[in-house]
């Protein structure tokens, strides 16, 4: 029965065994880690004389605990289920011991003949009742002390925090009755482990920008990490990197959880201030022809500045209509700038984009004209115009010329 605080009972005496004129008894019981009861015990409902062991597994959450009998068959997970073999052999005075999801079980069987023909025998069944460990002799043929009362000689079972069981009786092989012990190492017990956080960084003393790597040295059965860098970052990883780009002193905490609980330490990361970073502008682009003839030589110029804290250099690279073209390079000072140029020439009429960095521009290349004909002789402008010259003087000099010599 099980009793409330004000010792009122939340479920009144309930039968569990056949209701029979055969004997139960020489009970044992244990609850396992979801408060499912357990029982075992011997029954004679076979052979009358010589009980075997039996099990039943309960729920008495499924009652009402109104303080009346429950109803057995509602709280029965398991039915009543025969553990030994059904024989003319007494299997007698059950104990059990639960530990790591595991039933310990042992008892005494009249298994070998003689007199008084018992031994110590010993199962392992899980908590939903299969056998996890068939049942095994612990006393290898020696007789047990024996007194034909089911009161005395129960064999005492207790299982350590490893999965050991340990077990004692009491044993008359050597002409008086003594006490005996032995262990039998059922499945190992994996008990879960309180984590303990501990952490590392990479290099705990550097200049800004400075980049770290943090390790998780923690112990126990962890199932979360969450890193707090100190300077408003976060993160959940077990390894982070992080960078901090200001100087200071900063608080590094490492936070574990695991099903046993939580844990927290932290570790300082030390930034001094760096000299800096160059950071390398494009501006002032400025192209010598936005309208230029094929072939024509076209002037690209800028200014690269320097806004950064720290003497910058590398390639400075020219895209037209995002083709590379060509590369210069540059070294600058901070708060400075240094002028660059490219040439290029472009055969076909058509737009052309030109990026240099982060500075765009335009330019055009426009049809090539064709020379103009005179007479079916192919001229080139230049040519054209040098004839239209040549024929306003000559018409002039003939005009000067009437006037001069006009008869009077």
């Amino acid at each position: 029965m099980l009793s409330g605080d004000d010792g009122s009972h939340l479920i009144d005496a309930t039968l569990i065994t056949p209701d029979d004129d055969e004997d139960s008894k020489r009970s044992d019981i244990v609850v396992d880690d979801e408060d499912m009861v357990h029982i075992f015990w011997s029954d004679e409902r076979h052979y009358e004389g010589s009980p075997e062991i039996y099990y039943t597994k309960l729920d008495p959450s499924l009652d009402d605990q109104d303080g009346d009998p429950a109803n057995e068959s509602a709280i029965t997970v398991i039915d009543d289920t025969r553990l030994t073999t059904a024989d003319d052999e007494s299997s007698c005075a059950p104990q059990a011991a639960f530990q790591c999801g595991y039933i310990h079980i042992t008892w005494k069987d009249a298994y070998w003949e003689g007199d008084p023909p018992e031994d110590v025998f010993y199962m392992i069944l899980g908590t939903d009742g299969n056998i996890e460990v068939p049942k095994k002799e612990l006393t290898t043929g020696s007789t047990l002390y024996y007194t034909h009362s089911y009161a005395d000689n129960v064999i005492p079972v207790a299982v350590d925090s490893y999965g050991k069981a340990h077990v004692a009786w009491c044993d008359d092989r050597s002409g008086y009755a003594e006490i005996w012990y032995t262990t039998y190492q059922g499945p190992i017990c994996v008990v879960p482990e309180a984590p303990r956080a501990a952490a590392r960084v990479s290099a705990p003393m550097g200049e800004a920008p400075h980049q770290v790597q943090f390790y998780d040295m923690s112990t126990g059965d962890i199932d979360s990490w969450f890193w707090s860098f100190g300077d408003g970052s976060f993160s959940d990883a077990q390894y982070p990197t992080h960078t901090y780009q200001n100087g200071g002193t900063y608080q590094v905490c490492l936070t574990v959880e695991g099903p046993e609980g939580s844990d927290t330490a932290c570790i300082q990361v030390i930034v001094e201030e760096g000299a800096g970073a160059p950071n390398l502008v494009v501006r002032n682009l400025y192209i010598s022809a936005t309208q230029a003839q094929p072939r024509q030589q076209v002037m690209i110029t800028a200014d690269v500045f320097n806004e950064g804290t720290a003497w910058g250099d590398g390639d400075v690279d020219l895209f037209i209509n995002g083709q590379y073209e060509q590369t210069t390079g540059v070294g600058v000072s901070a708060g400075t700038s240094q002028p660059i140029s490219f040439t290029v020439y472009k055969v076909e009429a058509g737009e052309y984009q030109v990026t240099i960095g982060n500075a765009t521009g335009t330019f055009y290349v426009v049809e090539e004209q064709q020379p103009s004909q005179v007479g079916g002789i192919p001229m080139d402008s230049g040519t054209l115009i040098a004839l239209i010259v040549i024929g306003v003087f000559v018409i002039a000099a003939l005009i000067v010329a009437i006037v001069v010599f006009k008869p009077s």
